[in-house]
This record gives structure tokens, C-alpha cells and sequence, in this order.
């Protein structure tokens, strides 16, 4: 379910993908437009970390001028022996947990089926644990998005959003419908291409033998009745 690699699209320096880990971040402001991306990948801790520094643990993101984000669960893993009240992750419209919540309290191994987005261009994550688990770990995607018309450099949602082109086929779901999914990478393109033109090849030398015996074949006949 979770896993350490991490996709980082740059085109230059700006506007990349990347992985931070909320034990590490907190009280701090993931500033998406002063660290020039427009999608991010959050976990609660590294994979390899044995338990958690913090007990309880708040961060901020806050997307570009002008935009929502849009958050999608990859995966969660919180234990609950005292249910969500005490253990748990919450998202917060704005930058205080006094204001709305996005999607509640959760816990547990079941993420929310599907995204959630904020009004504002801010969002409060906190996450809560009572009594630490060494295995409790959470994965999701943060993306920056508007509705309206998309310009010439991002890619138009189905459900009407607009995110920057570069998360066009990256494998994650930045739209949060999956209509930015591509059925096949340029990799997958590449090798598709590749086995035809060798399998084509294989045919071509296999006719090539075939035709070559039977001449052989042919002529031998014809030699023998001289």
C-alpha cells in the first residue's frame, strides 16, 4: 500500500511533484507557490521510521494565489483501540481547526472513496494519536486547481477543473475523477512498439528459413532426377 518512491516532475525547476512526510513538518506551511509546485505527495512518516517523533502533529498547505486544493487518499493505516476521537487525521478549511472540516475524522484502514476539496486556497491537517503504533502511516496527493477556462499550459478536468499539464499522465490522480490518467505511458508506448518490431522480426526470419528449405528441398528434387 505504501511505498518510498516518489514521482518528481520538473520542467526546469518549477512546478514539480514531491514527497514530504507530515512527522517532520509540523507547525510548518507547505507554500506551494514559494516552492514552485502545483501537486505534492504527503505521508505521515517515512516508511522506514521506527514510530512517530510527534504524538500530535498540525500542518498547513497553502496552493497559489487563485486556486482550491484538491485532496485524493493513495492509502491509511491508523489504529483505533479507542476509535477516531482520540486517534485520527482531519482536514480544515483555512488555517485553524475552528473552522470547517473537510471530511471528518478517519481512521482506521478505509480512506475516503473519493477526493475533497477546499473553498479557499488554504487547508489545516491534524493528526492525533493517543497511543503510538509503529505501523500507522497515511499516503494522499495535494493538488492545486481553478475552474473556469484552463490555459494554454494546464490540462482541462472532466469535472470542470484545471491543473497544471505537467500532471497530465503522471500516474496519480490530480484531478481527483482520474480523467488525467493516461491508459499507457510513453515507457509503456516505447515497449509496446518494441516487442511488435522484434516479434515482426522473428516472423520475418522464421519465413525467411521456411522459403530457403524449400528451395533446398526443390532443387535437391530436381538434381536427384538429372
Amino acid at each position: 500500500m505504501f511505498g518510498t518512491n516518489s514521482k518528481r516532475l520538473d520542467s526546469g525547476v518549477k512546478w514539480g511533484f514531491f514527497s514530504d512526510f507530515m512527522d517532520e513538518m509540523c507547525g510548518q506551511t507547505i507554500d506551494m507557490r514559494s516552492k514552485q509546485i502545483e501537486s505534492g505527495r504527503l505521508l505521515l512518516r517515512r516508511p522506514e521510521a521506527n514510530g512517530l517523533r510527534n504524538q500530535n502533529c498540525a500542518l498547513i498547505i497553502k496552493s497559489p494565489n487563485g486556486k482550491q486544493l484538491v485532496f485524493k487518499f493513495l492509502g491509511i493505516q491508523i489504529e483505533t483501540p479507542f476509535g477516531c476521537d482520540r486517534d485520527y487525521i482531519e482536514f480544515f478549511e483555512g488555517y485553524t481547526n475552528n473552522s470547517r472540516s473537510l471530511i471528518g475524522k478517519h481512521c482506521d484502514s478505509l480512506p475516503p472513496m473519493t477526493d475533497f476539496t477546499t473553498a479557499g486556497n488554504q487547508a489545516l491537517i491534524a493528526f492525533s494519536r493517543y497511543v503510538q503504533f509503529y505501523h500507522d502511516q497515511f499516503d494522499l496527493t495535494f493538488t492545486a486547481y481553478h475552474r473556469g477556462a484552463c490555459s494554454g499550459n494546464e490540462f482541462g478536468c472532466s469535472n470542470g477543473r484545471c491543473i497544471h499539464q505537467d500532471l497530465h499522465c503522471n500516474d496519480f490522480d490530480n484531478c481527483g475523477d482520474g480523467s488525467d490518467y493516461c491508459l499507457l505511458s510513453t515507457g509503456g508506448v516505447v515497449g509496446i512498439v518494441l516487442a511488435a518490431v522484434i516479434i515482426l522480426l522473428l516472423i520475418a526470419v522464421v519465413v525467411a528459413f521456411l522459403w530457403y528449405r524449400r528451395r533446398k528441398h526443390n532443387n535437391s528434387q530436381v538434381s536427384g532426377r538429372l
